[in-house]
């Protein structure tokens, strides 16, 4: 590790020759910043953010008013909470709790406290803490600073409506075994009762009438309940009290619907099957067996069961068997059971892994089978069921007092099968957003527009985005949805629409009246990101005030880091943050470049470029790609380590162009279309002079990293290649198993690989696209990664690879970190995984002189003392 060390910092001093700002290195990383959660106070009048360090004790609370120039800023501080009433501002620092007042930031300070919440308690926003004596404090601060103090609190539940406080205290140590009492304070009227005392309470549930149920764990697992009258609670069920108990044991009370006449109980096998003493060990694997042997014994165990309590009968009826899940209609009249007992990724062709639905009426028993199998669910007001065809397809409606089941995306107007998706099975690639109240409407969206649906089906379909999204490839995402429990509330209010434009990449925001629907109309759009995540699936940073009238965003660009802008039009957005650590190091811009393939398609890449880049030089490029990344065009990528995925930045900022190229696939050919985009990219960028065309690399990662692989094996175009996590060989990859168990064969028939078949109907595909049948005419180097710990994709499919172009005396490397898995998540490997795959380019693509380990290696017996990543001199 010494070497390791010492080699990174002179590795990496070096490079500051490339340009007056630094380089992204370990020291940049370490004291990067970037804002994290953001908050507005109800009234809309003032917010908060965090700025986040790597040292949670340099990271810093910043507090602002929207109309005003001055903020406060608390050092040490990594989260926080305005009260609903929006005057005060909460957060602990070591080992303090702060209020903070807004109106003058003046602080009140409750030392030695160990954690606090903010609860509704008789009717007001409390702080709840717990101090370093153990007692667990309520504090009224709007109340003439009104405290209630309660010595020994191991636990606490608070009623729904907060009329009641459920406290379990060991008044004599809080630590020890003793006797603990359970005390139900009523906040209305101060009364402070003990209702119970033994061992092992678990849990209390209160219902909606404020009644509750205990559930305490040990040798019975008893429950009792409690009414309004009882002068204590009186025991309902335990393991012995019923029949059903003789095979399982009560492990736990169902909040969510539990109600005064029905408790949700959840259950769990009492024994579990032993071998017998002396027997003989074996798997069998057989051919008729409904879910793989391999899955099974993932499986082993006891499994878990939901159960129905009458609590006037006292009588229980169990509502699922092994292989079957539960849901629960909101008004606990029905019992919806999704039955599966083959491996759901054998759905393709196995009929038992192929979900069966069954509708059960909880006070009759009635039960039927239901037509829709697919995301089934009940809707806010328990008048529907709705769900998907088998194929993902339609969604269907099912009437709950008429049973009748109907297609209700039958006249939607847009193709059968959405023309994006490109994997071997169809999909319409619609999806639920949420209903309106009542369960008057649907709303759902399609891969470009929102739609308005009768859950009835005799109205057509309304598109409340105006067809705008397929017509100009714009993207459409409802991001404000206003919610009463769950339904979509106010009709009157816009919904405000997230939106991104394939074309341009440029992402913004549209809005629609449902009660107007000519309103329909842009807000904003521009080339910036207001998500952190992915720019398609990832979810918005979209905080709002109560008032409906203040919001914050967090937006980014290529050049700028995510920042908090405020804004209540979605049109006119007020930067209230201003961070920005890319000004301090050699950052990057970014570039949409458009060619066609070898097929004549358009396709799209996005070209990274050194923050001084110099067009009257040469660079080396590395051709960084996984199906589709253009779409990050205006994305801020963060710096960092690479885990998987190349670090765009890391890279440019070391003196390398970076090109994500997008890849449209042919199905059956995934390894042919993938040479087709990236050395028609390759041919393409070769016309501009700055681009050294004999400094090409290649870097990859799990499916891109079997295209990397194919690559290599079908041109001579690249000087270097590294492969992460990537398959060589489709035939034996078909039939190895993922670590659950489950067979990869689904991989190729139906999902990523892109097949489409079986290996008996097209054997020639998986030839086709195993690279180590052509290794021998691998001419690139390559460095290869796969770990043994990879559950996704085998370590096999690496060492194949390796062993192939080291019998051919071909130049290859293999990295395989101990305890990682498809991906180098622990900071110190993937440090050591950059600087690897930073040396490796460089040797190949910039001269420079190569490390030990590429040179001679590292023997085994010096694993963990000598890394090798010390470079040799001439």
């Amino acid at each position: 590790m010494k070497y390791c060390v010492i080699y990174f910092t002179l590795f990496f001093l070096s490079k500051f020759c490339y340009s007056q700002k630094p380089v992204i290195d370990e020291a940049i990383l370490d004291s990067w910043t970037s804002v994290g959660s953001g908050a507005i106070t109800n009234d809309g009048l003032y917010f908060s953010y965090i700025i986040n360090n790597k040292n949670s004790e340099k990271s810093v609370l910043v507090v602002k008013g929207i109309k005003e120039k001055s903020e406060k800023r608390f050092v040490g501080v990594s989260s926080s909470k305005f009260t609903e009433n929006s005057k005060q501002l909460l957060f602990t620092r070591h080992d303090s709790l702060y209020i903070i007042s807004l109106k003058n930031f003046d602080s009140h300070v409750i030392p030695q406290i160990k954690y606090f919440n903010l609860i509704n308690y008789d009717n007001t926003q409390c702080i709840f803490y717990n101090n370093s004596q153990d007692e667990f404090i309520i504090f009224q601060p709007l109340k003439k600073n009104i405290k209630y103090c309660f010595k020994g609190v191991i636990k606490y539940w608070l009623s729904k409506d907060g009329s009641q406080l459920a406290l379990l205290i060991n008044e004599d140590n809080p630590a020890s075994d003793s006797k603990e009492r359970l005390y139900i304070v009523k906040t209305k009227k101060n009364e402070f009762t003990k209702v119970w005392e033994g061992a092992g309470l678990n849990d209390v549930v209160f219902t909606s009438k404020n009644d509750y149920f205990l559930y305490v764990k040990g040798e019975r697992n008893c429950i009792y309940s409690f009414e309004e009258g009882m002068k204590e609670p009186v025991l309902l069920i335990d393991d012995k009290s019923l029949d059903i108990f003789n095979l399982y044991t009560i492990i736990g009370i169902q909040e969510k619907h539990s109600s005064s006449q029905y408790l949700f109980v959840n259950l769990q096998d009492k024994d579990t099957i032993k071998p017998l003493i002396g027997s003989v060990m074996l798997d069998i694997y057989s051919y008729n067996d409904i879910k793989n042997q391999s899955v099974q014994l993932m499986e082993l165990g006891p499994k878990r069961y939901l159960g129905v309590v009458d609590v006037k009968n006292k009588t229980i009826k169990l509502l699922n068997s092994n292989n079957e899940s539960v849901n629960i209609s909101g008004d606990n009249k029905w019992v919806l059971t999704r039955y599966i007992p083959g491996d759901i990724f054998e759905h393709h062709w196995n009929i038992y892994s192929q979900p069966i639905c069954y509708l059960e009426n909880i006070l009759t028993g009635s039960k039927k089978r239901l037509n829709i199998s697919r995301e089934v669910d009940f809707s806010p007001g328990n008048r529907y069921l709705f769900g998907f065809d088998s194929t993902l397809s339609d969604i269907y409606s099912y009437n709950l007092n008429t049973e009748i089941l109907t297609n209700i995306t039958k006249k939607l107007p847009i193709p059968i099968i959405d023309s994006t998706y490109d994997y071997p099975t169809n999909k319409r690639g619609i999806s639920v957003i949420g209903w309106f109240p009542q369960d008057s409407a649907l709303l759902i969206s399609d891969r470009f527009d929102i739609w308005l649906l009768d859950p009835v089906g005799k109205s057509d379909p309304i598109c409340l985005t105006k067809h705008v999204g397929r017509n100009n490839n714009i993207f459409f995402k409802v991001i404000g949805i206003e919610r009463v429990g769950q339904f979509l509330l106010d009709v009157k209010r816009p919904l405000i629409l997230g939106a991104f434009n394939n074309e341009t990449k440029e992402n913004g925001f549209y809005s629609v009246r449902i009660k107007n629907l000519t309103s329909f109309r842009q807000l904003s759009m521009g080339k910036y990101t207001y998500e952190s995540e992915n720019i398609i699936l990832g979810k918005y940073i979209f905080v709002k005030s109560s008032n409906n009238k203040s919001y914050l965003v967090l937006r980014g660009s290529t050049t700028e880091s995510p920042n908090y802008y405020y804004t209540n039009d979605f049109n006119h957005f007020l930067k209230v943050s201003n961070i920005s650590p890319e000004k301090n190091c050699n950052w990057l811009t970014s570039k949409l470049i458009i060619w066609t393939n070898y097929e004549g398609e358009t396709l799209k890449g996005v070209l990274y470029f050194p923050e001084n880049f110099d067009s009257t030089k040469t660079y080396p490029i590395i051709f960084h790609f996984y199906e589709k990344m253009s779409d990050e065009l205006y994305k801020f990528q963060q710096p960092g380590y690479t885990h998987g995925l190349l670090n765009i930045p890391w890279f440019v900022s070391h003196g390398y162009l970076v090109f994500t190229p997008d890849i449209n696939y042919k199905m059956g050919y995934p390894g042919k279309s993938s040479l087709s985009s990236i050395e028609s990219a390759a041919n393409y960028l070769s016309r501009y002079s700055w681009i050294d065309t004999s400094r090409m690399g290649l870097q990859g990662h799990s499916f891109s990293g079997f295209e990397t692989n194919y690559i290599i094996t079908h041109t001579k175009r690249f000087s270097a290649a590294v492969a992460g996590s990537g398959m060589s060989d489709f035939i034996s990859d078909y039939n190895s198993l993922l670590g659950g168990g489950e067979s990869r064969q689904e991989f190729a028939e139906v999902s990523q690989n892109r097949i489409g078949a079986t290996l008996w109907e097209r054997q020639d595909l998986y030839i086709e696209n195993s690279p180590i049948l052509k290794a021998n005419q691998v001419c690139t180097p390559l460095l290869l990664m796969n770990n043994k710990k990879d559950g996704i994709v085998p370590f096999f499919q690496g060492m194949e690879m390796y062993l192939s172009l080291r019998r051919l005396n071909k130049k290859v490397w293999l990295l395989q970190y101990d305890n990682e898995g498809h991906h180098v998540l622990d900071e110190e490997n993937s440090k050591d995984y950059t600087l690897r795959i930073n040396q490796f380019f460089d040797f190949y693509l910039k001269d420079s002189l190569p490390p030990k380990w590429m040179k001679y290696g590292v023997p085994a017996k010096l694993k963990g003392i000598d890394l090798g990543v010390q470079k040799l001199k001439d």
